[in-house]
This record gives C-alpha cells, sequence and structure tokens, in this order.
C-alpha cells in the first residue's frame, strides 16, 4: 500500500523513491500446485492498487496459471489458447469502444519514438495504426496554433510527470477534433529516458457548446447593453448581489470597483421612493402581485437622478416560504420619464391655450393677464411668477401683475420702475426678442435692479 514506509520493502526503498514506485502488488504464478513465480506490478501512487484492480489481477493470473497448468496436453493448450485469445479479444473490444485513444511513447536520448497506437484510432482520428506510428505524425497533424501550448506541456510533464492540455488534431477525414490530452512519464534507470503513457479524449462537442455559450452571453450583453438592461442576482439572505456591467454603467460606475448589496440600494434611492418600493415588495412577497414590478429613482455617481424600471422574481425559497434568491432586471426609463412628462406638459399646455379664448371674452383685462399669469406658473412648476410692462419711452421696466401666492412679498414694487439696462436677463430677452436663460450672476444683477428696499430675509430668498 505505501512502499516508502512499509517495513517490508526496506531493502528496496531507496530504489523505488528514486524511480518513482509508491506500491506493487504481487500476484503468484502456480502450475500443479507450485509457486513457480509472480506477476509483479509497481504504481506511483500510495494505495493505487485497490480491491477491485487485485480482483482483475488475480483474474488475469488465475488464467495464466491455467494455461501453465494445462499446457502438456495438446487438448489443454488448445483451451488455454482460446481463453487467452477471448481475454485479448475482450481487451479489443474494449479499446474500441473506448471514447480514448490510448498510446505510449519511448523517450531516450536520440529522441521520442510512438511504440504502441490502441486499435480504436483509426475509427476516431481517421489514421492506421502504421501512420500513426511513423515519424513526425503527432507534428505534421497538430493544428499550428497549438503547436507551442502542447509542446509547453510536453515540457511540464518531465518536471511533475503529468500533463494535460487540450489542442486540436487534424484527422484522417479531413475535419479538426479538439482532444484532452492526459499523459503520465515514467522514468527508466538511465535518468536520462523512460516511457510516457497517455490518451487522447475527443472534447470537440465540450469545446463547441462552450463556443455557443460564450456567443449567446455576448449577444444577451449586447441586448443589454442596447436596451440599457442590467441583470442583478440578489442573494436576500446576505443582502449581497452579482450584477452585470450594464447594471453598473447605468449609473455611472466603473464595473470593474461596483460591488452591489441591498443596503448600497437603498441608500441610492430617492426618499419618495423608498416606501412605494417597500410596499411594492411585499405585496409581491405575499402573493398579492404575480410579479416585482416598480419604477424609482436612482442616484448615479455624479449625483443626478436616473429613473430606474426594476422587474424581478424570487427563484428560491426556504422550506418555511421565506425568499432566499432574487433574479431581475434594471432597466433605465428616465428618457421615456422625462417623454411622458414633457407629453404631460403639451397636453395641459394645450388644454390651457383653449381655454384662454373664453376666459379673455368673460374676464377683464387684469383677471386676464392674472390667470394666464397662474396658468403659465402651474404649468412650468415656476417658485414665482410675474409681468413686467415695458416703457419704451425712458427704456424701464415696470411691474404688473404678480401671482398671488406672493403678492404680498410682490406688492412692494408694483408700479415701481427700474432701468432696462440694469435689469440682467430681461435685458437679454427685449434685445434678443426670444427667451433666454438666467444663470446665477446674471440672477445676482437683477436682484441688485429690482430689490432696492430692505425686505426680509424670505424676501431676499424668494427674489433669488
Amino acid at each position: 500500500e505505501d512502499f516508502l514506509h512499509d517495513s517490508l520493502a526496506t531493502p528496496w526503498r531507496e530504489r523505488a523513491a528514486a524511480a518513482g514506485v509508491r506500491s506493487v502488488a504481487a500476484i503468484p504464478l502456480r502450475e500443479a500446485n507450485a509457486v513457480i513465480g509472480a506477476l509483479v506490478l509497481y504504481a506511483d501512487e500510495p494505495g493505487f492498487f485497490a480491491d477491485q484492480e487485485l480482483t482483475t489481477l488475480n483474474e488475469m493470473v488465475s488464467d495464466v496459471s491455467y494455461t501453465l497448468e494445462t499446457v502438456a496436453s495438446a487438448a489443454q493448450r488448445v483451451a488455454a489458447e482460446e481463453r487467452a485469445t477471448k481475454w485479448y479479444q475482450r481487451l479489443e473490444r474494449y479499446l474500441e469502444g473506448s471514447p480514448s485513444v490510448s498510446y505510449a511513447i519511448r523517450v531516450s536520448e536520440g529522441g521520442w519514438v510512438s511504440e504502441w497506437v490502441s486499435s480504436n484510432a483509426e475509427r476516431i482520428l481517421g489514421y492506421t495504426t502504421d501512420e500513426m506510428l511513423s515519424d513526425g505524425w503527432w507534428m505534421r497533424n497538430v493544428h499550428p496554433e497549438d503547436v507551442e501550448a502542447s509542446a509547453e506541456a510536453s515540457r511540464e510533464i518531465f518536471k511533475t510527470g503529468f500533463a494535460r492540455t487540450e489542442y486540436r488534431i487534424r484527422t484522417g477525414y479531413g475535419t479538426e477534433l479538439w482532444v484532452l490530452d492526459t499523459s503520465r512519464f515514467e522514468p527508466d534507470d538511465s535518468g536520462v529516458g523512460g516511457r510516457i503513457t497517455g490518451s487522447w479524449t475527443d472534447v470537440t462537442e465540450q469545446r463547441l457548446a462552450a463556443q455557443k455559450l460564450r456567443e449567446s452571453e455576448e449577444r444577451l450583453r449586447l441586448a443589454l447593453s442596447s436596451a440599457r438592461q442590467g441583470l442583478y442576482d440578489l442573494d436576500l439572505t446576505t443582502g449581497n448581489a452579482v450584477v452585470t456591467p450594464e447594471y453598473a454603467t447605468m449609473l455611472g460606475y466603473d464595473p470593474e470597483t461596483f460591488h452591489e448589496t441591498n443596503g448600497a440600494w437603498r441608500e441610492r434611492m430617492h426618499p419618495d421612493d423608498l416606501a412605494p418600493v417597500a410596499a411594492v415588495y411585499e405585496a409581491y412577497v405575499a402573493g398579492k402581485l404575480p410579479e416585482y414590478r416598480v419604477e424609482h429613482r436612482q442616484r448615479t455617481q455624479g449625483g443626478d437622478w436616473r429613473w430606474i424600471l426594476s422587474v424581478g422574481r424570487v427563484v428560491q425559497r426556504a422550506p418555511d416560504g421565506r425568499p432566499l434568491r432574487m433574479l431581475g432586471t434594471h432597466t433605465d426609463i428616465t428618457e421615456l420619464k422625462e417623454t411622458e412628462a414633457q407629453l404631460a406638459l403639451r397636453a395641459r399646455t394645450a388644454q390651457a391655450l383653449m381655454e384662454f379664448p373664453e376666459s379673455a371674452r368673460r374676464m377683464s383685462e387684469d383677471e386676464f393677464f392674472q390667470s394666464g399669469l397662474e396658468t403659465i406658473q402651474r404649468l412650468t412648476d415656476s417658485e414665482v411668477a410675474f409681468i413686467h410692462l415695458v416703457h419704451e419711452s425712458d427704456a424701464s421696466l415696470e411691474l404688473v401683475h404678480c401671482s398671488r401666492r406672493d403678492d404680498h412679498d410682490c406688492r412692494s414694487h408694483f408700479g415701481a420702475r427700474c432701468p432696462v439696462a440694469s435689469a440682467g436677463v430681461w435685458a437679454d430677452a427685449l434685445r434678443e426678442r426670444r427667451a433666454v436663460g438666467a444663470p446665477r450672476h446674471r440672477l445676482d444683477r437683477l436682484e441688485e435692479a429690482v430689490d432696492r428696499a430692505d425686505h426680509s430675509r424670505r424676501r431676499d430668498r424668494l427674489w433669488r
């Protein structure tokens, strides 16, 4: 079982260690109940010869012993030959049906010489035994792009005694096969040579399946990227999530350093969305909703907000029904939400415009302007709204209307005039005859022009 530590092996321990021997099995050969020899096999692994191997070896030796015992009789010799032939035929049938091609190579100072190859090689690789044993067969038929990788494995075998690599071989049928080459080196007493035994196993289907899987994953990645979608796989017991790169990039993060958790997701969520999202999740887990689908806002790394549609399903539950794992998608719907808001604004604007003629008919001029002003304030969601009259004679502005909720703060300015030239953004609007923006520095100038009186702090903030 362990050649290097069994006391019975003491006389041979040093040579066994040099030869790589770790376990041994010896079966006596008998003839007429007398022991005439022994079949001895060595292995490079401790405990290599299990009960199954010993049973097989005993059966083989029993066959040989039987042959020796009956060799004196011609009839017995024929029977022994038939038994041996059947045993050999069973071995051949096993090799013929095996998916792997076995081989043996002799290594010496003069080079490598192929000694043997199993008979199923022709069926699998399309070459006869003689062709595969000819000089240079391997170099002629291994794929050029795989020569270096397989050569590196060949060099590794002399360091570790074992090698395992995959490469392509051109078959005799004109096709290419991916093979898994598993080999072992057994050094001889010379210290420079030995024998390599191994097998080639056809792994072409596995390779093609792996390639198709990679292509499918790439197509899914491209589809998710173009749809601005990201996938998440959430462990509901730990709160940790595995996400696709698109999940991170839609929020402005580097996928290489981004780590998602349930806690981080909640921290990024808009405060107004926390309660509604939690309500949808609880309803889904309780079975009141067929799927988890909710819209919410997430803060990006840059600090702005993106609208996200989250859709998911619980795919694993504990025996007591507790959700354990959830799979789903995040879709960036910011542009859709902005479009919806614009359409809603246009609809409200159109409705207001249709009501203006009727309002003009039944209202006084002041009432009409006041109503229109407050309608515009509501449509634009503005804090303050007002109308100034332009006096071209002295290039001044006069406040004539203001939204009612700000009327108290604006009233002190009614009738007051200020020069157009000092009115900042308003002056630009008058000069260019178009709507213009109001950068912060221009609002400061506007405040100086309008806020002539000493108003309260609240009024200061309001006019800003």
